[in-house]
């Protein structure tokens, strides 16, 4: 079968990088694609460098423009766009390799019949931009012979990133929560509740050149006042669902301690619409919340002066 790959890309300011994904996309051996672009509201040339690359590709190009959200708001745009049976979400300084997305839909194809509508996503591994070399570990062999739970709970804690392509038809009903005086929220908030439902086929063939410690970008924000409201949104998220993310004694303690600190450096239009106290009832980490209050309104401003934060 040859399936529709839906490429999306959440672009804020991306003039210098965006090249990348333009080239990529455009030297891709698998053919039957589209590519969705959400421009975040950039105030750059982002969006004549858009309509040039348009004008030039020979497959369908969706172009939206929306006022800046972040990237989580971005991603539903491009969802709710979406017509592939598969999507790829692309970063506006990302390259994909050239056969990225010929080995991902093949590798889907080699998944065995009875088994196939157990999957929902084929990852792939990143190399850096500078020795080509895989970013962390490799998935052990035999990983996708295992259970889906201790295959999930293994890959979780495996280091380095990977570079995924989903099922539109799993993601639709699953969107990112935009939540006021919030700019970015991680992946978890959809990646967490669709793998409870169906499993990711693991491998280590490099797909995407990811590039390092290359500044701001939709997903790697300065650290300002906004960037700290952003943290403690996403602990605080972390910790109201620690059952389920089943963290351990030692990750709660830290997210805890850097959720309070964060929050202490936050935005006051983030402290007025998000509580201070969980809301999941967990009495004995709102207790710790309680006990730690005013500590951590002190550690709050060692770090507020030492990182420096606007």
């Amino acid at each position: 079968m040859d399936y529709l790959v839906s490429i999306y890309t959440c672009v804020y300011n991306g003039e210098k990088t965006i090249h990348r994904v333009f080239g990529s996309i455009k030297n891709q051996t698998y053919k039957n694609i589209e590519h969705i672009i959400v421009n975040d509201g950039s105030t750059d040339g982002t969006a004549e460098l858009v309509k040039q690359y348009m004008s030039e590709a020979d497959y369908p190009v969706k172009y939206f423009e929306k006022e800046n959200g972040g990237k989580h708001t971005a991603a539903n745009a491009a969802w709710d766009n979406a017509e592939g049976y598969f999507a790829v979400q692309l970063d506006a300084d990302d390259e994909l390799l050239p056969d990225a997305i010929e080995f991902l839909v093949n590798e889907y194809k080699s998944i065995p019949d009875e088994i196939k509508d157990d999957f929902w996503c084929v990852h792939g591994r990143c190399i850096d931009q500078s020795e080509h070399k895989m970013i962390g570990e490799p998935y052990p062999e035999g990983i996708n012979d295992l259970s889906a739970e201790k295959a999930l709970r293994i890959a979780e804690n495996i280091k380095g990133d990977k570079f995924g392509m989903m099922k539109t038809a799993c993601l639709k009903g699953y969107r990112y929560p935009e939540p006021e005086a919030v700019t970015f929220v991680t992946e978890n908030h959809v990646w967490h509740p669709v793998n409870q439902l169906y499993r990711t086929w693991y491998t280590n063939r490099e797909a995407l050149i990811y590039y390092i410690n290359e500044g701001e970008s939709l997903s790697n924000p300065k650290l300002k006042k906004q960037t700290c409201s952003n943290y403690a949104y996403n602990l605080k998220y972390e910790l109201e669902n620690r059952k389920k993310f089943r963290l351990p004694a030692k990750k709660i303690l830290n997210s805890l301690l850097f959720y309070i600190i964060y929050r202490g450096m936050a935005t006051e239009a983030y402290k007025k619409a998000h509580p201070y106290f969980l809301r999941n009832n967990d009495i004995f980490l709102n207790m710790m919340l309680f006990i730690l209050a005013v500590p951590g309104k002190t550690a709050s401003l060692y770090f507020k002066k030492r990182w420096n934060v606007i």
